[in-house]
């Protein structure tokens, strides 16, 4: 009897530990799946990308192997400082930041404009602004690169014949059994554009612009303006058209308007 009652008190004991070791398991994978939910997060928001310009110096992304839980593309060289501060300039370059489509920049330095589709025809809208605005068709030419192999979108893109130049990133395979595949794509769709844009078609200066964008009028003087910023300060990794925090509740609507921020 005594026996017995041993070998059950060691039988609880054990049931004990591998309850504890069950429950520890449990809290980690909480705390993985939070951390897996916030990297998410983070990461479409890096890929809201809106409109910015970087320079081939600056260009070096790395697109990891597809693995279960791993996020994409890691951009190398961007600060992680992110407290903002009035960025300031020793030259004329923030004179001309007011300056509008009408009045060609005096930089004539050619910058790539690549904008990003895949399967929305509606990226003739952003075409059609990009094209109205435009002031010069030799500084600024248009690259479309479209992922998804889309045809009707194809087709919307064929329509502007050699107004832009139509690339498609050939590799449109799935990522079987990873929950980010669409972030994959993604980030293999940014670096293959921009691989095409700084090696092969020899671009230094790049403007990504996403197929749901309505440009304003001064789109390309401003970043015609900021352009030299890019090779006078090395904490710049680029130049963006687009505040993720510019809401009413955020910004001070009194604050002169031609003020920017280093972030």
């Amino acid at each position: 009897c005594n026996a017995v009652i041993s070998e059950t008190k060691k039988t609880e004991s054990l049931i004990r530990e591998k309850e504890q070791r069950v429950d520890k398991l449990t809290s980690e994978l909480a705390k993985l799946e939070a951390a897996n939910v916030a990297l998410a997060k983070l990461h479409m928001e890096m890929h809201d990308t809106q409109s910015v310009i970087v320079n081939r110096g600056k260009f070096k992304v790395k697109l990891p192997e597809p693995q279960e839980d791993s996020m994409a593309a890691e951009a190398v060289g961007v600060s992680s400082e992110r407290k903002q501060r009035p960025l300031t300039t020793d030259d004329a370059t923030t004179t001309a930041i007011t300056s509008t489509a009408a009045n060609v920049p005096t930089d004539v330095t050619t910058i790539g404009i690549l904008v990003i589709a895949c399967n929305r025809p509606s990226v003739q809208r952003s075409l059609d602004l990009l094209l109205k605005y435009r002031p010069s068709a030799q500084q600024f030419p248009i690259v479309v690169s479209q992922d998804c192999g889309h045809a009707e979108t194809a087709k919307v893109i064929s329509q502007y014949g050699d107004k832009v130049t139509h690339i498609k990133q050939p590799d449109l395979s799935d990522f079987p059994g990873n929950r980010f595949g669409g972030y994959y794509k993604v980030s293999r769709h940014f670096k293959w554009a921009l691989g095409q844009m700084f090696d092969v078609m020899n671009y230094s200066y790049v403007v990504i612009v996403e197929d749901d964008l309505d440009v304003a009028l001064d789109f390309f003087s401003y970043m015609a303006a900021l352009r030299p910023l890019l090779d006078k300060d090395p904490t710049i990794w680029c130049i963006s058209a687009w505040n993720d925090n510019g809401k009413k509740q955020l910004i001070d609507p009194s604050a002169n308007s031609e003020q920017l921020q280093l972030t």
